[in-house]
């Protein structure tokens, strides 16, 4: 799950939008956090199923790229 935000001055975390790029061996796939606060779960049970053709093992290394957006409210 991942969680983007910061906390204000008064102590209040503030969720903010972002792109998430999450890769996986060579396949690297893209997201968009709107920043409404909505929880955010990667699919990493269909990158593991195609990465070992089905089988039940262990998910690989994931390197997951957070680019914060600017505001347009």
């Amino acid at each position: 799950m991942v969680w983007v935000h910061r906390v204000t001055p008064e102590g209040q975390s503030e969720n903010l939008p972002a792109l998430l790029k999450v890769s996986s061996g060579t396949e690297t796939q893209e997201f968009h956090v709107d920043g409404t606060g909505k929880q955010f779960v990667l699919p990493l049970r269909d990158a593991t199923k195609k990465e070992n053709k089905g089988s039940p093992v262990e998910v690989g290394q994931l390197e997951v790229e957070v680019q914060l957006a600017a505001r347009t409210t």
